[in-house]
């Protein structure tokens, strides 16, 4: 199950990734503050895409550590939704 998580994080780091470009387009590149942050979320979104490689194989109990409850994330989003499945899965959550 924790593929499931891993295609979700994929999934949304693309949508990321795909927003720090329309951010980057519409922000003004002589604003050195404004480079800072985007230098900033940009590598927030390379740290989700490593996250999103170590997710697989590893037990639900190490995702709960590192990712919490799904209610943490809202039931109602992906992640929330996909750790939910996770933990629910046999031999799921703590």
């Amino acid at each position: 199950m924790s593929t499931d998580l891993r295609k979700v994080l994929d999934a949304r780091w693309s949508r990321y990734d795909k927003a720090l470009g329309v951010v980057q387009d519409a922000i003004d590149d002589e604003n050195d503050e404004n480079m800072a942050a985007l230098r900033d979320l940009r590598e927030a979104v390379r740290i989700l895409r490593c996250a999103a490689h170590l997710v697989e194989q590893r037990p639900p109990r190490e995702l709960h550590d590192a990712f919490g409850a799904p209610g943490d994330w809202g039931y109602e989003t992906e992640i929330g939704a996909a750790l939910y499945r996770v933990y629910s899965t046999k031999g799921g959550t703590p």
